[in-house]
């Protein structure tokens, strides 16, 4: 099954980390996010991946020649125009298999790329978090996800999207029918909820240590242990 990481974006709020580089580049310990996606996947098994890439695409070609990572497909996304346009961008190199789709910003281990792997139908990767209201929280019934609600201030729930799918090709007819927002994005989410609306869309739990870095103090604050701990798991 083929696999796409989503690192086009620039990461502003990560910022003065990415002024010269890609947020997907910013080291966790003695490496950059990018190596333990592409580490977990090669681990589970996965040998086709695609990276879609925008911001200072030239570093990431650099650093895959580096480490000499094989079976790499870069996607360039061309306008960055939300997560559910980089996912779209994806699509020929998917064609109209099963794939999953993990976040640039995100570390999983490599235990849960594997159950992304292993679902059948189209499935959203969750985990419970003390801060829930700064995420997609996620409301189900039974394993079955109602929908997601970005940023709520009064979440209802403390169990929010970590933004690890498996998706099949009907996805991308959801994509193609959203309304863009926030000047013309298109969010993955709204996707995800209008094909939840129609059919079953399985969640299933990821590991405790699922890290998401959106800004410097997330990065600054990371726990480097941890980083190394979810190549073991």
């Amino acid at each position: 099954m083929k696999a796409v990481i989503l690192a086009a974006g620039m990461g502003r709020r990560a910022a003065p980390l990415t002024e010269s580089i890609p947020k997907v580049l910013i080291n966790i310990g003695q490496k950059p996010l990018l190596w333990y996606l592409v580490t977990a996947l090669k681990k589970s098994g996965n040998d086709e991946i695609g990276i879609v890439v925008g911001y200072k695409k030239e570093k990431i070609m650099e650093f895959l020649k580096k480490e000499n990572f094989s079976g790499i497909t870069l996607i360039e996304q061309g306008e960055l125009r939300g997560t559910a346009h980089a996912v779209a961008a994806a699509e020929k190199f998917v064609g109209r298999e099963p794939f999953i789709v993990l976040m640039g910003d995100s570390l999983y281990s490599t235990a849960d790329v594997g159950r992304a792997l292993a679902e059948t139908g189209t499935a959203v990767g969750v985990t419970e978090v003390s801060n829930p209201h700064e995420y997609g929280v996620v409301i189900t019934e039974g394993d079955k996800l109602k929908a997601i609600i970005e940023k709520p201030a009064n979440p209802p729930t403390n169990l929010i999207n970590t933004a690890l799918y498996r998706f099949e090709s009907n996805i991308f007819e959801e994509i193609e029918s959203i309304v863009p927002i926030d000047g013309g994005e298109l969010s993955l989410v709204e996707a995800v909820n209008k094909l939840a609306a129609k059919q079953y869309v399985k969640t299933f739990k990821v590991s405790s240590g699922w890290m998401d870095f959106d800004s410097i103090e997330e990065f600054l604050d990371a726990d480097v242990k941890l980083a190394g701990k979810l190549m073991e798991e």
